[in-house]
């Protein structure tokens, strides 16, 4: 599927494809590829040790002390 104009880079035309890691999107003009299913980990502010924790795995991650 052509995505007219949609490119973030150059304003160009883009292609839907798919691989083994999912769906994305690719610039027939520049190249530019933006990945359609990556969404922004959900993380909790830093703690009083700088570690940041992921709300919904419970998992600490950042420098350890």
């Amino acid at each position: 599927m052509i995505y007219p104009k949609s490119c973030p880079r150059c304003n160009g035309d883009m292609h839907l494809e798919s691989d083994n890691h999912g769906p994305f999107k690719t610039c027939i003009q520049c190249g530019h590829i933006v990945e359609e299913d990556c969404a922004p980990l959900d993380l909790k502010p830093p703690d009083s040790r700088g570690r940041v924790m992921r709300k919904r795995e419970g998992k600490y991650y950042g420098p350890r002390h």
